[in-house]
């Protein structure tokens, strides 16, 4: 009897696990993921429409970091507004969204930092395009902002980037958690084993996967050829009939966040995370 009420308890303890989710920092993160499909026209004058509208001071010292043979391409600044450094990756745009589905594949990279872990190739090789870039960017502006706050974040392919990036932040901020991790519309990233392993790494004080609606990417690859998303998911069922309600998800694949969708197909929902028009708050700025 007291094995079978230690196991509900410990059951229990489980389903009750939570996280911070800061609802206001992640929108404001999520703007400057719209931001990064802008072009540096725009985005050095800080004139990019409904994006630079949501942190209107900016990015200072704003460098835009990209790759000659993919879509790689990263904003990092310090933002006033958040007393941050900013490290935005951008995803695949919205003319290129097609192309994107058609060329996710399945094989995966062995990953060097924990064992038996395996990621995405493509992922994988569009982050070390610009990874030295990365690097050397944020460790200058980490000396000259010491205080500041560090953010990471980014959409769709952006998003898993963001994911990549992550060790390397970390390690460059002194081996100290960065402030937030939100990202938006993820796909998975690796194997069952990069899940495990970098949900128990702690690399932020506050991180989450943001999906929406039947946004089909996060649905990609495919759990059957052993593709795995990491914890902590805040999924927002509806926006056009709830609003922006949430539900919070401790454990990755959880039945009661995206996971509940049988076929998510709609497109629609990967480009209006909290109900923006994402396509047209880029289509003046591209």
């Amino acid at each position: 009897m007291k094995l079978v009420l230690t196991i509900l308890i410990l059951i229990s303890l489980a389903s009750c696990q939570t996280f911070t989710y800061n609802q206001n920092l992640a929108q404001k993160l999520a703007a400057f993921s719209i931001a990064s499909y802008c072009t540096s026209s725009y985005l050095q004058n800080w004139n990019c429409g409904f994006a630079c509208q949501q942190n209107q001071q900016g990015l200072k010292n704003l460098q835009i970091i990209s790759s000659t043979t993919s879509y790689s391409t990263a904003l990092v600044g310090y933002s006033p507004d958040l007393n941050g450094i900013i490290i935005a990756f951008r995803g695949t745009t919205s003319a290129h969204i097609q192309t994107f589905f058609t060329d996710l594949k399945i094989l995966k990279s062995s990953y060097p930092l924990c064992q038996n872990c395996y990621v995405h190739s493509g992922f994988y090789s569009s982050y070390q395009e610009i990874q030295q870039q990365i690097m050397s960017t944020f460790t200058s502006l980490r000396q000259q902002y010491p205080q500041a706050n560090v953010y990471v974040t980014g959409h769709s392919l952006g998003a898993a980037l963001g994911a990549l990036s992550l060790p390397d932040i970390y390690k460059l901020n002194n081996n100290q958690k960065i402030n937030a991790f939100y990202n938006f519309g993820s796909p998975r990233v690796g194997n069952q084993d990069y899940a495990t392993w970098f949900s128990a790494q702690n690399f932020a004080i506050e991180y989450a996967r943001v999906t929406n609606g039947a946004d089909p990417v996060p649905e990609m690859p495919a759990e059957w050829v052993n593709y795995r998303h990491y914890n902590h998911e805040v999924y927002y069922p509806n926006v056009s009939q709830n609003g922006l309600q949430y539900v919070q998800c401790y454990y990755s694949e959880d039945s009661n966040c995206e996971d509940r969708i049988f076929f998510a197909t709609n497109i629609n929902d990967h480009l209006g995370y909290y109900g923006w028009n994402w396509t047209s708050a880029t289509a003046g700025c591209e």
